[in-house]
């Protein structure tokens, strides 16, 4: 069903790959996507908590992978192992939640190390970017009405108790 979460989704989505692709189009677009997608929350204080884990996911998930890469270079078999330490970083820290985007962003940083730390710079940018965006859609195209939510949890209601009655006839 298409709603206000899903008009939103493609138009963050939109805008920041659209942005990326004016200074790059070639790299950072799926990372600006993404991370615009995932801000799309269903309420003011979900977003908040979304923006701390994508910056969270983006930042350390791109330091790791850096670093590997400086370190080790790329090859496939360090994958693992640095996989393990970036979700090893973020269940230390209390952010389980941001552990798979910082995977993802620190695989992305691992493939690319030939090209360095201005590659991860532009990554985590397209990343924080995609965040920035989204969270403008969500706060502010179709946004979040506690009234809106409140009918549809009556809607719900309505619904369930209709599903208890057959149920039970």
């Amino acid at each position: 069903m298409v709603g206000p979460r899903l008009i939103k989704t493609g138009i963050a989505v939109s805008l920041a790959c659209g942005l990326m692709s004016l200074v790059d189009p070639t790299k950072g677009l799926v990372g600006a996507g993404v991370s615009a997608a995932l801000m799309i929350a269903p309420d003011e204080h979900v977003g908040r908590e979304w923006a701390r884990n994508q910056f969270l996911a983006a930042f350390l998930g791109v330091f790791t992978g850096a670093v590997a890469g400086w370190l080790l270079g790329y090859a496939p078999w360090f994958a693992g192992p640095v996989v393990m330490v970036v979700i090893l970083l973020y269940a230390r820290l209390g952010y389980p939640a941001a552990a798979i985007g910082g995977v993802t962003n620190a695989l992305f940083i691992l493939e690319h190390a030939d090209l360095g730390f201005l590659f991860a710079a532009y990554r985590f940018t397209s990343s924080v970017v995609g965040l920035i965006i989204g969270w403008l859609v969500n706060r502010y195209v179709l946004p979040y009405s506690p009234a809106r939510a409140a009918d549809q949890g009556k809607q719900v209601s309505q619904v369930q108790q209709v599903d208890q009655v057959e149920q039970a006839v």
